[in-house]
């Protein structure tokens, strides 16, 4: 049927075929090799086949595969040379706004594992500048890069998965990037949205499944609202403490012509602590008994350790650090903050009879 439907675009000439359908054969159409090549490749309208392709997505499927005849709307090849400029323009699509917002926000590094739902993405890499792509070979790698990334170079990253089953792959890493609030746009890919109900083998439900580790989740449904959507993601994804903001970028979407890249959204500010709060720490770190600050966080950075020994040196309180810390300066003449054994039991016995405990940037 797919041969059948290239031939009646006229990009192949069907030959046989009289003893019924098996016996035909199918060759490239002069037409064909007009505007692409012998090789199919090579020729000038090349990346019009996205066009067709685009335009055949919107018909009925079951038409299509049935051989009917194809709706006025699907003009295969171009008219002319002078469709070559509206081409160059159309092919900016979705994707290459949504990059373009990210870049423009501060995003710079975009580690993938793509799939062909994610090809919109893929090619908007090569169209936009700047962007810089990271391929990985497996979902958890890409995930893991783009935690440790984002906390060591105190920059948002971007992470590019493939539907549902990639997001599953990368749950791992995704789960302690949740954890240490890392800030990450994680941009999910996902089937068009026409076919949807016929419940393709990948198809799942990711909004669900990013829920679980996410402090933000949406799904662009129209080509305008990309691009800005990208926006909300990253500031979503830096707003304090920091967080996974899981983008859902539907394929037919993300191929068709959009709007250019959003302005940045600037993400909510972190709270101020209030005075009174400020005074109630000092006094319980001054008290007669026992105290403790522990550290979590960002507060673990070389500027908030040596902060901290002050205030143990002025107070007498125990510093700690919190188990498992988003990231901790080391090295020569950083101060040392220790941090509890794994097991509660033994975690409990360096704090002794401690009377107080003050707790900054940790859950309490």
């Amino acid at each position: 049927k797919f041969l059948h439907l290239l031939s009646m675009m006229g990009l192949v000439d069907k030959q046989g075929g009289d003893r019924g359908e098996d016996d035909a054969v199918f060759r490239l159409s002069a037409v064909a090799k007009a505007y692409f090549g012998e090789d199919g490749k090579g020729g000038y309208y090349y990346r019009d086949l996205v066009t067709y392709w685009r335009n055949v997505s919107e018909l009925r499927f079951l038409d299509v595969l049935h051989g009917l005849p194809l709706p006025d709307a699907v003009r295969w090849p171009s008219p002319g040379p002078e469709q070559a400029e509206h081409l160059e323009t159309w092919m900016r699509i979705t994707a290459e706004g949504a990059i373009g917002t990210l870049l423009d926000s501060g995003v710079e590094v975009c580690f993938a594992n793509p799939g062909t739902s994610e090809m919109h993405f893929v090619a908007a890499l090569d169209e936009v500048p700047g962007m810089r792509a990271v391929l990985g070979l497996f979902e958890g790698v890409v995930t893991g890069a783009a935690d440790g990334y984002a906390r060591i170079a105190g920059k948002p990253a971007c992470i590019l998965l493939h539907l549902g089953p990639g997001l599953g792959n990368g749950f791992a890493n995704l789960h302690n990037a949740r954890r240490a609030h890392t800030p990450i746009v994680n941009i999910v890919g996902a089937h068009a949205t026409y076919p949807k109900r016929s419940d393709a083998p990948f198809e799942s439900d990711t909004d669900a499944v990013s829920g679980a580790l996410s402090t933000w989740v949406h799904r662009s449904m129209t080509p305008e609202s990309a691009p800005t959507d990208g926006a909300r993601a990253l500031a979503e994804a830096m707003r304090s403490p920091g967080g996974v903001a899981t983008l859902i970028l539907p394929a037919d979407v993300c191929w068709l012509e959009s709007t250019p890249p959003a302005a940045p959204v600037m993400p909510q500010p972190p709270a101020i602590v209030p005075q009174e709060v400020v005074d109630a720490a000092a006094r319980a770190l001054r008290s007669d008994g026992s105290s403790v600050l522990f550290l979590g966080g960002r507060t673990l950075d070389e500027r908030g350790q040596r902060a901290a020994l002050r205030i143990a040196a002025a107070t007498g309180a125990k510093v700690f650090g919190e188990v498992f810390p988003r990231v901790q300066r080391r090295g020569a003449g950083v101060p040392v903050v220790e941090r509890p054994t794994y097991l509660a039991e033994f975690a409990q016995m360096p704090w002794g009879a401690a009377t107080s405990m003050v707790l900054v940037d940790v859950p309490e």
